[in-house]
């Protein structure tokens, strides 16, 4: 792979044009084990996810990537509670 990633890489397509939920859903079901989670969607749902993990409202253009610290122990107990902090965000006019 380009970035050097050797872990497992796990495709959906519930995340296509999902809702907030689905996103939450996924995560629920990951094992504790798992200490890092990157999830890949599409909008609108992906600028609501941000929006109500971290209380703020944020543009999402194709190709963004936000980067959350997590108030959990386990990915059981991962919510939409606003309680998340918005550690980065990434766009790639930004980038490049």
């Amino acid at each position: 792979m380009a970035a050097d990633f050797e872990g497992t890489i796990r495709y959906t397509e519930a995340l296509y044009h999902a809702e907030p939920e689905a996103y939450r859903a996924l995560a629920r079901a990951v094992p504790d084990e798992v200490n890092t989670l990157m999830l890949v969607g599409h909008n609108p749902g992906m600028e609501e996810l941000l929006e109500l993990l971290s209380g703020h409202a944020e543009a999402m253009p194709t190709a963004a990537v936000a980067h959350f610290r997590l108030p959990i122990d386990r990915w059981s107990d991962f919510s939409l509670s606003g309680q998340a902090t918005l550690v980065a965000l990434w766009r790639p006019k930004e980038i490049a």
